[in-house]
């Protein structure tokens, strides 16, 4: 009898220590996800704030070309504009300047001169006096200078000057 006691015993203290180690394993597991969903939280928190200064980079980045005397385009290299201000918007349609871009691209500084007449702001059915664009386009180089796109300047003629 006391040789089962002891039997008995002993298997219990077994049980015992493995469920002791299965409950380390679960504290363990718990806070490991703990630290991870932290470091998720804290990777968000990081994120959002990147997002809210990337944000307020490009408001700035656009008020600086929108004060720019030139009109300017910028187009990635699968032939997207993706920047522009509100001369060039106003003045030249993006058709007439995608060709432009698009060649500039070729790794050569392209520069054309072309006569455009716009509708008068008070009247869309009059134009006025036709005007002399000049527009130069330049390939933007990546970091290892790989073309990954272009950038025009247009600058029109105001009573035979630039």
């Amino acid at each position: 009898m006391q040789d089962e006691t002891y039997r008995l015993q002993s298997k219990l203290n077994k049980l015992e220590d493995v469920l002791e180690k299965q409950r380390w394993t679960q504290k363990e597991q718990a806070l490991k996800y703990e630290k991870n969903v932290s470091k998720l939280e804290q990777e968000i928190e990081e994120e959002r704030f990147q997002s809210a200064y990337f944000r307020e980079q490009i408001q700035r980045y656009q008020l600086v070309l929108n004060s720019m005397a030139q009109g300017v385009y910028a187009m990635d290299s699968e032939g997207n504009v993706f920047a522009m201000n509100e001369l060039a918007r106003e003045q030249l349609d993006e058709e007439l300047i995608i060709p432009i871009l698009l060649e500039a691209t070729g790794g050569e500084p392209v520069k054309r001169s072309m006569e455009i007449s716009s509708p008068q702001k008070f009247s869309p059915t009059e134009y006025e006096s036709p005007r002399v664009v000049t527009i130069e386009a330049r390939p933007i180089y990546d970091n290892e200078r790989k073309i990954v796109g272009s950038l025009a300047l247009m600058r029109i003629e105001d009573n035979g000057s630039f």
